[in-house]
């Protein structure tokens, strides 16, 4: 590219940013800043409604190259991005595929960026899949955020290799084969993982499943959505009627939201507000009102249908379909009454001889609720914010009244159990068993096991081997067998 060329890019972006409209009046465009003849930044918010979120776009030309870099912040870090951005731009030279800097930076195609103080460092793992050679899973690695930098990287590295290890012999094929899901035929090839539950359904619904899970099970609340609220199974798996959270020690809503807000004294504090009290079918789960914390989003549930009847809308066609057509959010509240039926037949239902065990581990956290957390004061009840922009992982923009926006960030689950059940799951059968075991892990002297491995703890091998000699003991027909054999 010309130089010439390059300063035409400039002026043409500059051009639309000051020409484009945010929803305050004011052009998109911030600031524009020259750090040198060869370089150029532009400061603009990220979309029309934001007043937060700020994008900072550098542009380099060196040697006949044109180069940019674009990276968000909001606007408490304005000028820290600035400067990054200026240090970025400066310390950039093009690369050759065969040049192997010696000084520390960072490479990329085509070019490098000179840095000795960075510490950047990544490691990637692939898992291969046995007998589906174009399957894999990708694990990327930052051992600088593990350790200090003082001991080699495969050895700052082993943990995590030994952990990721263990998951890959811990994955299980569930089921493989042909699969229809409603209209659509396809093959599916399921596998179970390690991973944390209970509340996790609605978070994975929400923002997508966490660790190495995600790349088959879905990374975000798109891919997510398109499986869960399409089939049963997976919402069967949503918090009943009757479940009730423990956290502060008294039986609450397991759905809220806490940010700190003016009290009545006049002084910024904590409050919390809980979100979709009473039915969670009706107020949270088939909720299709424009509420930022509901279950579902409709553009979301099937995105291949839509795609087809908007190309058809577009080229004037008639979209047929075999079954009668019926708003996609329609076909999502038939599939979870299915599993609100569920709920109901299995409530309170138990064989009277049954014994059972559940962990209650302060080293194995689960999700025993749903918080999302706000960011900084809040000028006003969060329960009435309007979604602004949602990531689809977990992190919101919201806006109070019309012009304050915050962030709004699903926190990670903090209740004692096994790494997957919650302890009030757990300890639901309670009422309705002959006798229920708790585990709480190291801190009363038990052992500290995963939801998936719990029968290679002695302790839950003891418990079940007690639990069989019970059972069988108190049965008639051993009774009349010994009665008969005279022992």
């Amino acid at each position: 590219m010309s130089k010439d060329d390059f300063e035409k890019e400039i002026l043409s972006r500059e051009i639309y940013l000051r020409t484009t409209k945010h929803d305050s009046g004011a052009p998109m465009l911030i600031e524009i800043t020259r750090p040198d003849n060869s370089s150029a930044i532009l400061v603009s918010w990220n979309h029309d409604a934001s007043t937060v979120v700020m994008s900072i776009t550098g542009y380099r030309w060196v040697e006949g190259r044109s180069f940019f870099f674009t990276m968000e912040v909001d606007d408490d870090h304005h000028s820290e991005g600035l400067d990054a951005m200026r240090q970025l731009l400066l310390n950039l030279r093009p690369r050759f595929n065969d040049d192997i800097p010696t000084e520390p930076g960072y490479c990329f195609e085509g070019g490098f960026i000179a840095n000795p103080e960075w510490e950047n460092e990544e490691a990637g793992i692939d898992i291969d899949i046995a007998g589906h050679p174009d399957a894999f899973v990708s694990v990327w690695f930052y051992p600088l955020s593990m350790s200090k930098h003082d001991k080699p990287l495969l050895t700052r590295m082993s943990s995590a290799i030994q952990s990721l290890g263990r998951l890959a012999t811990a994955v299980r094929v569930l089921r493989k084969g042909e699969r229809q899901v409603g209209p659509y035929k396809g093959q599916e090839f399921l596998v179970s993982a390690p991973n944390s539950g209970g509340m996790r359904t609605y978070k994975r619904i929400r923002a997508g499943f966490e660790g190495a899970g995600q790349v088959v099970l879905g990374r975000n609340a798109a891919e997510c959505t398109a499986v869960m609220a399409n089939e049963p199974g997976p919402l069967e798996l949503l918090p009943t009627a009757q479940y009730k959270t423990w956290t502060n020690g008294d039986e609450r809503h397991w759905l809220r939201i806490s940010a700190v807000g003016i009290g009545q004294r006049g002084m910024p504090e904590e409050r919390e507000s809980f979100l979709g009290e009473g039915d969670p079918y009706s107020n949270i789960c088939l909720n299709n009102s424009a509420v930022w914390w509901k279950l579902i989003r409709e553009d979301l549930i099937d995105p291949a249908g839509k795609e087809d009847r908007e190309r058809a809308k577009k080229e004037g066609k008639v979209f047929s379909t075999k079954t009668r057509p019926a708003p996609d959010f329609d076909r999502f509240a038939r599939t979870m009454k299915l599993a609100r039926s569920f709920h109901q037949q299995i409530e309170d239902r138990y064989h009277p001889n049954t014994y059972a065990y559940y962990a209650a581990d302060q080293h194995q956290l689960a999700w025993n609720e749903i918080n999302w957390n706000c960011r900084p004061e809040v000028p006003g009840d969060p329960r009435k914010a309007r979604l602004v922009a949602d990531d689809l992982n977990g992190m919101m923009e919201l806006r109070f009244g019309e012009s304050h926006h915050r962030y709004c960030i699903l926190q990670d689950g903090t209740g004692p159990g096994d790494g997957t059940v919650p302890a009030e799951s757990g300890a639901a059968p309670k009422p309705h068993v002959v006798q229920l075991f708790k585990h709480e892990g190291k801190r009363k002297g038990h052992e500290s096991y995963d939801h998936q491995f719990s029968y290679k703890a002695p302790i839950s091998q003891a418990v079940t081997l007690y639990s069989i000699i019970r059972i069988v003991s108190s049965s008639k027909l051993v009774a009349k067998a010994f009665e008969e054999s005279g022992s």
